[in-house]
């Protein structure tokens, strides 16, 4: 009897172990998960305003007079940038939802071009408005 029990108890140690093993690893699922979530939505927020800004630029350059220029430097690690036609296309390279479009108009002129400060790779958009190159 002694030895059954014994039995026994190693068994529902094992039942119980398993359990909570089980337990440990749906709460780690679901904690990695929000933690993705959360930083995707980070992201998400970050290109948004960052679009929002490119935005307003391009609201001001077209109401204010000829020989108005504007420098934006964009994380070249964080965006890719390309202008096709009269669209400049913003593509967030860690979230392929995040990319934004903006019409640029007539009179606009745009430079882009890459540069390193601080070890850290930059993409320059130089806007201007009726200045001369």
């Amino acid at each position: 009897m002694n030895e059954s029990n014994r039995s026994q108890n190693s068994l529902e140690f094992l039942i119980i172990l398993g359990f909570v093993m089980a337990l440990i690893g749906w709460v780690m699922f679901f904690v990695g998960s929000y933690l993705v979530d959360s930083k995707d939505q980070e992201n998400t927020l970050q290109a948004e305003d960052f679009a929002e800004n490119i935005n307003n630029e391009l609201a001001i350059l077209n109401k204010v007079e000829e020989g108005y220029s504007r420098e934006v430097l964009i994380t070249a690690d964080d965006y890719d940038i390309e202008v096709l036609a009269d669209t400049l296309i913003l593509k967030d390279k860690f979230n392929e939802n995040n990319t934004y479009y903006f019409d640029l108009f007539a009179g606009l002129d745009m430079e882009i071009t890459n540069e390193s400060i601080d070890g850290k790779n930059y993409t320059k958009l130089v806007f201007k408005k009726g200045i001369e190159r």
